[in-house]
């Protein structure tokens, strides 16, 4: 069991040293299902020459079994092209029907990889994932930096911050234009 507390990750991940669980995770994942790093290369290259043939990469990323096996050790941090090619390649080996019908030949139960894994695993490699990047894009884009009105009853409550004072109902002058007139009410007594 890891002892080591967050401040010790993230004085990593400032100083953009590897984190080695990510490499470890890594490895472990892609055992779970017979992926080896020469493999893991084969995938991660033919995905990245696709990605460069559609035009999509602006940045030159190595997917050699040297670089996987440097990262899986912990000896180097990935890059963010990396972790995504990495991570997309091995979903797709998760789904594969081939792999799916060999665990099922072998009578064995297939592993799942889910929506937390991935997540887990953007998390170890310091980057964000696309999907939480959309999130927060999405969020933010209704996002109304004004404060909104506390509803009336609240308004008694004390403020905290002087800048964010709530406005105080205005009296009114001439009390005849409420709906009901209290001076008929006491002349009827």
């Amino acid at each position: 069991m890891d002892t080591k507390d967050e401040t010790y990750y993230l004085y990593e991940l400032i100083n953009e040293k590897p984190v080695s669980p990510f490499g470890e995770a890594l490895y472990k994942i892609c055992r779970r299902v017979g992926i080896t790093q020469p493999l893991l290369e084969k995938y991660a290259e033919a995905e990245y020459a696709l990605m460069e043939a559609e035009g999509k990469i602006a940045v030159q990323s190595s997917m050699k079994q040297q670089v996987i096996s440097r990262v899986v050790t912990g000896l180097q941090r990935t890059s963010y092209l990396q972790t995504f090619i990495w991570l997309k390649v091995i979903k797709q080996h998760y789904e594969n029907e081939k792999v799916i019908e060999y665990f099922r030949n072998k009578g064995l139960e297939m592993p799942l990889f889910t929506e937390e894994i991935e997540d887990e695993l953007w998390a170890l490699s310091g980057h964000q994932s696309p999907k939480s990047v959309k999130r927060a894009v999405d969020y933010f884009s209704s996002f109304d930096p004004v404060p909104r009105r506390l509803p009336h009853a609240m308004s008694n409550l004390p403020q905290t911050d002087p800048r964010l004072q709530t406005p105080q109902p205005t009296r009114r002058e001439d009390r005849n234009t409420d709906a009901l007139d209290y001076r008929g009410i006491k002349e009827l007594q």
